[in-house]
């Protein structure tokens, strides 16, 4: 209910205090009670004259703007969510302000009898905060409305109660930007590609008459130009303890539209942690870490949130550096192998890494140079190999961090790709055998 009009000033003159209305809802208000309505001024001889004025029950965050209600003797502000309220200089004889979050000394400039005080919270009362405002969508599509109040939330959660996020833009740049119902400003509606910046407010979030603010960037794109993270990759997997690791990876694919990585994890017991992108561990163990990607998966929409690309099982090797053993050679790769055939690399490569107790010692096989041999590599259930011609091709073995802390061991093999023979199969000894009867054959035979 709004009244307790008794008369209105002259609009004709008198200056202009829209501005000094800073909760939406109470401008909205005050814009009922004058019979005026945005984006119209509210001037200071519109209110000037009244005398009554009952705003409860409209989730108010704040009353400023009050001041300029220079014959106020009547105020009604119960069931809002006061943290403050200053009423100095007005003539008020009757204030009802119970049902808010206000303790006695936070109403300023009242020195009658306070009516309905069993609202008031005791004056050692904790007010929680607000620290900061998150999840608010990074991006959005032109041409879609983006809800803000519907994803963004309020930190930490015990501030949140009681308080509501108001948003206003700052720079609409070239997106023709606007916000959609413009009193409480819960989306905003994007018309072209670009950046816009938007202001979030918690009303009173640092305490009374002391509003939170924060600003947030969010890129306008092209619908259909959204490209999400599919992989990450590149990801150490060995720390030494007491040495800060620098912690780097690729994301793929390379024209991902989000690709800022924020790390964390780590284990209590190795007293191992993330800062920024340095892991550190005081003691081995495996230690655990995820990368993360905000927005990475999915923009917000209407109807869905902004997802992130999550990839949180990251399990890292920590040991004392003085234990480490590295990779010094890998034996076993075949010579030659025969034409048009699948082979399966772990049925014709058996391959010994040396030393046998190096600390890594998985190996994975890719194509360095096909060659003249016309070399296929797949990798489905397992890692195959065809040749489709006669040549030779070169095959790389690489061992993730075989080498040490961030360096790998990479070792080429030159192999034949040839018509096998039926002797080929058989072992080496064999082979020089059946060479020497042959050459002794035909020794004797033309000899």
């Amino acid at each position: 209910m709004l009244g307790g009009i008794v008369s209105f000033g002259s609009s004709a003159a008198g200056a202009d205090i829209t501005a000094d209305f800073k909760d939406p809802r109470f401008r909205a208000a005050i814009y009922s009670v004058i019979g005026k309505g945005a984006p119209q001024p509210i001037l200071d001889t519109d209110v000037a004259g009244i005398t009554t004025l009952d705003v409860h029950n409209l989730d108010l965050f704040s009353l400023q703007g009050i001041e300029h209600f220079v014959s106020l003797e009547e105020l009604d502000c119960c069931n809002n969510l006061l943290y403050g309220l200053d009423v100095t200089g007005l003539p008020l004889t009757v204030l009802r302000c119970s049902s808010n979050y206000l303790t006695e000394d936070a109403v300023i400039g009242y020195s009658g009898a306070l009516d309905y005080v069993s609202g008031f919270l005791p004056q050692n009362a904790p007010r929680p905060l607000v620290t900061g405002v998150w999840s608010v969508p990074l991006a959005g599509y032109a041409g879609e409305e983006l809800p803000l109040n519907r994803w963004a939330v309020i930190e930490p959660g015990n501030a949140a109660y009681s308080r509501r996020l108001y948003w206003s833009i700052v720079d609409a740049g070239t997106t023709g930007a606007y916000m959609i119902d413009e009193a409480f400003g819960n989306a905003v509606f994007v018309v072209s590609p670009g950046t816009v910046t938007v202001k979030s407010i918690v009303y009173n979030g640092l305490g009374p008459n002391l509003d939170y603010e924060q600003t947030h960037t969010i890129r306008i794109l092209a619908p259909g130009s959204y490209v999400p993270v599919k992989e990450i990759t590149g990801v150490p997997r060995l720390a030494f303890t007491g040495v800060p690791l620098k912690l780097t990876a690729t994301v793929e694919p390379a024209d991902a539209t989000f690709k800022e990585i924020v790390w964390g994890g780590g284990d209590s017991y190795m007293e191992s942690g993330v800062t920024g992108d340095i892991f550190l561990a005081k003691y081995p163990g495996t230690a655990r870490v995820s990368a993360r990607i905000a927005a990475g998966s999915r923009l917000a929409t209407a109807t869905a949130a902004q997802e992130m690309f999550s990839y949180d099982y990251i399990n890292f090797l920590v040991m004392r550096q003085e234990d480490f053993k590295p990779v010094t050679k890998i034996t076993g790769v075949p010579a030659r192998i025969g034409l048009n055939a699948s082979y399966r690399l772990d049925d014709i490569i058996a391959a010994v890494v040396a030393p046998a107790d190096a600390t890594f010692s998985n190996i994975l096989w890719s194509l360095e140079d096909s060659g003249a041999a016309e070399v296929e590599m797949g990798n489905y259930y397992y890692q195959s190999i065809v040749a489709y011609k006669p040549g030779r091709f070169k095959l790389r073995a690489t061992i993730p961090e075989g080498a040490g802390l961030g360096k790998d061991y990479v070792q080429i093999f030159d192999i034949e790709a040839r018509k096998i023979r039926q002797w080929d199969y058989w072992p080496a000894w064999m082979q020089w055998i059946l060479k020497y009867i042959l050459f002794g054959w035909l020794w004797m035979r033309w000899f």
